[in-house]
């Protein structure tokens, strides 16, 4: 069967064709021989007869012949019934079996180990990789730290110079006066720069207040306000949720040199056009409303002998300050002549000078609404 079977089906049905027309031509002539010669070729042989004997004739009717029955032959012959026992299926054996299972089990669990290997690589790889990424933002900003401390250095090396060079020049004309013995010169105090600029770099606070010790001094005090306030931005951000449920918060931070801040956030009141100048209704803005510092109970205030003697820490901020800076002094009414001695000092070093005058019991505050200090 597989080989196919259509020669044999064509001889056949030649055959068979050929038959078909055999029967089909011989029926044909059978049918057109005459009933008489049929009747003669039938009738049986007559004995002969006495030649003195004279017969009369005898004159018989015809007998009328049934024409033969035709035979209908199918032209095709019909398609011989062919039963195929079906093939048993071969039969395995029971170890050949046990092989295959075996095998397909070991392959199992190769392919299992091959899995847990991969993955195992593939979690290595990506450990590599945030190892990597990891070393590299840590030599970034080693590199980076690097760079600020030998900007800072540079910074202090060249006000430390500023510093003796103007220490210098003061000795050198006291020297000259002290040795020509004349009367020391009247000092005039100008500013080179009358003109105040608002402050927009980085600002150096610090709190005048009255020495009750010495009443011709005055008590120095930094105030890390810039310290606070990052550390109030920081505060805010972890108590983003906490804020929009309440729909706004006061909270504190620090403290820090003696001070905490404490502030208020609160949320913005918009009208429509401002809703629909923001085309988004559904966000809620809050603001800092303000911030006021108060004292923490340590207080590191500094003497104005102490503030402008060597190696202070009042000298020491003045030298790290960044070019272009601004030392910002909350003034005391009973503290102005204290100011006088360190702005002088804070331009020595380089440094422009604001002043805020500060009443007693007025706190240090700020506010989205106050203003920046002007500096000379």
């Amino acid at each position: 069967m597989d080989a196919g079977s259509d020669s044999f089906l064509d001889v056949l049905a030649n055959l068979v064709g050929i038959l078909v027309v055999l029967v089909v031509m011989t029926a044909l002539q059978a049918a057109a021989r005459p009933a008489a010669s049929i009747a003669e070729a039938d009738a049986p042989a007559p004995e002969s007869a006495a030649p003195e004997m004279a017969l009369e004739p005898i004159v018989s009717e015809p007998v009328a012949l049934e024409p033969p029955a035709m035979v209908r032959v199918p032209l095709i012959a019909p398609k011989p019934n062919v039963v195929f026992e079906p093939t048993p299926p071969p039969v395995v054996p029971a170890s050949l079996e046990r092989d295959v299972a075996a095998a397909e089990a070991t392959l199992a669990v190769l392919r299992r180990r091959v899995d847990e290997s991969a993955a195992a690589h593939l979690m290595a790889a990506e450990t590599a990789e945030r190892e990597r990424q990891r070393a590299a933002a840590a030599a970034a900003e080693l590199q980076r730290r690097r760079a600020a401390m030998s900007q800072i250095q540079a910074d202090a090396a060249a006000a430390a110079r500023a510093a003796e060079a103007a220490r210098l020049d003061r000795d050198l004309w006291a020297a000259k006066a002290a040795a020509a013995g004349d009367k020391p010169p009247e000092r005039f105090e100008h500013s080179a720069l009358p003109v105040g600029r608002r402050v927009t770099g980085d600002e150096l606070h610090f709190r005048l207040v009255g020495d009750p010790n010495d009443p011709k001094g005055g008590l120095v005090r930094p105030v890390p306000i810039d310290d606070l306030t990052a550390k109030l931005e920081q505060d805010i951000q972890r108590r983003r949720n906490q804020i929009m449920d309440r729909g706004g918060y006061d909270g504190t931070v620090g403290p820090m040199s003696g001070y905490v801040m404490n502030y208020r956030i609160e949320r913005e009141t918009d009208d429509v056009l401002d809703r629909v100048r923001s085309a988004s209704p559904g966000i809620v803005r809050f603001r800092l409303a303000g911030w006021t510092l108060a004292d923490a109970g340590d207080d590191p205030s500094a003497t104005l002998d102490a503030a402008l003697a060597e190696g202070s820490d009042f000298r020491f901020l003045l030298a790290t300050a960044g070019p272009g800076a601004t030392a910002t002094f909350w003034v005391a009414p009973e503290a102005f002549a204290a100011f006088r001695a360190l702005r002088a000092e804070a331009r020595a070093a380089g440094l422009y000078v604001a002043a805020r005058p500060l009443p007693n019991g007025v706190p240090i505050s700020g506010s989205p609404d106050g203003s920046r200090s002007v500096a000379q």
